[in-house]
């Protein structure tokens, strides 16, 4: 009987050190600044992609931040990103270049390196949402997909607060 409950002790343990965790990639912490269709509003932060995000060009475009985790052992790409309240979506990067804030739009898609994690936050890289079909409320939410090369579509939901 000892040797019998040693022998399922033993498995147990086998069994566990064994098993595989659950991993994958994964997007977590979206969150999009509140806009106005009706009303151009210039924030009191000026950088290039908060007044962006604020429609100084003649329409209303929003802007999307949020953390991507690839704990994988496989590098993945972000090929494209998609919401319905918008007509266009698109990854940008801010850099500064002699001392001025520049927007580039990201081509190609996006690669998110194997155990690593990809931060959109102000002032680097971040989701504009073009020529908005609905005003971005404070304490609202709507989702936008995110597909991957490798993870497939991500659905997550983008809560519209202030910094």
């Amino acid at each position: 009987m000892l040797k019998e409950k040693s022998m399922l002790l033993i498995f147990i343990v086998l069994s566990l050190s064994c098993a595989k965790e659950d991993v994958r990639l994964s997007v977590e912490k979206a969150w999009s600044l509140p806009v106005s269709v009706d009303q151009m509003v210039i924030a009191s932060d000026a950088s290039t992609e908060t007044q962006h995000a604020h429609g100084i060009h003649g329409q209303s475009n929003g802007v999307v931040y949020l953390k991507i985790n690839n704990p994988t052992q496989t590098a993945d790409t972000l090929l494209s990103i998609s919401t319905d309240i918008c007509d266009i979506i698109e990854m940008h990067e801010t850099k500064i270049t002699d001392d001025v804030m520049q927007m580039e739009r990201l081509e190609g898609g996006l690669p998110i390196p194997s155990k690593s994690t990809v931060e959109f936050k102000p002032r680097g890289l971040h989701i504009m949402l073009i020529n908005l079909s609905q005003s971005l409320k404070n304490g609202e939410a709507f989702p936008i997909t995110l597909n991957f090369k490798n993870a497939g579509k991500i659905e997550v939901t983008s809560h519209v607060r202030t910094q």
